[in-house]
């Protein structure tokens, strides 16, 4: 066989989930209990270590956490469908921890590590529940919290979808999850047609133009 597992324990049974395991590989093995519903239950399974924060928001079909850990090298990423994550790096004292409130899809699923931060955007499998009430199962965990700059409420949301002609499609389009990094390849292609047709020299400084 040859790869690590996230074992989920059913109740009365135990199971063993697939390699759901993306961009990077992971050896830990954390195992869950089923509850009734549609949530996991667990005791104080999510860990986030002095030092570093989570901040995240949400859409009806995505969520989008970003872990800020200072001097992190080698940072792994594992996630299970049951909504494990574990951030790991070459020191111990990077691990982290998070049991989400519901169940993703880690197919369509995502991450990236960017200077301090590793950038998640997840993809909830349960849509059509709404709004989750809290990113994690169990207390609440003091550096764990809402990116109130992204967040947007459920009625305001569903206000966008129904008139998107009143709002900047492209930032939606990104931040629901509709097409990953359109944002970015908005910015790259609008960066390269303007290097097309720049006619500026480069000891004119009178003809620097700042790109957004």
């Amino acid at each position: 066989r040859g790869r690590d597992h996230l074992c989920l324990a059913r109740l009365p049974t135990e199971a063993c989930l697939p390699h759901t395991i993306t961009m990077a590989e992971s050896s830990t093995t954390t195992t869950l209990a089923r509850a009734s519903g549609t949530e996991l239950k667990q005791q104080s399974l999510s860990r986030v270590p002095p030092g570093i924060r989570v901040k995240w928001f949400q859409r009806k079909e995505t969520l989008t956490i970003d872990i800020e850990v200072p001097d992190i090298e080698d940072p792994e990423v594992a996630m299970s469908d049951e909504g494990l994550v574990e951030i790991t790096g070459k020191d111990p004292k990077h691990a982290c921890t998070l049991q989400l409130l519901r169940r993703i899809h880690t197919e369509q699923s995502r991450w990236f590590h960017a200077g301090r931060t590793i950038h998640l955007e997840l993809a909830k499998a349960e849509y059509g529940l709404g709004h989750w009430d809290k990113l994690i199962v169990g207390d609440k965990l003091p550096n764990v919290l809402i990116d109130w700059t992204s967040w947007i409420d459920e009625a305001e949301e569903n206000e966008i979808r129904n008139n998107p002609y009143g709002h900047d499609v492209h930032t939606m389009a990104g931040a629901m999850g509709q097409h990953w990094g359109s944002n970015v390849e908005r910015n790259i292609k609008a960066k390269k047609q303007a290097a097309a047709v720049d006619t500026s020299k480069n000891d004119d400084t009178e003809d620097d133009i700042a790109m957004f």
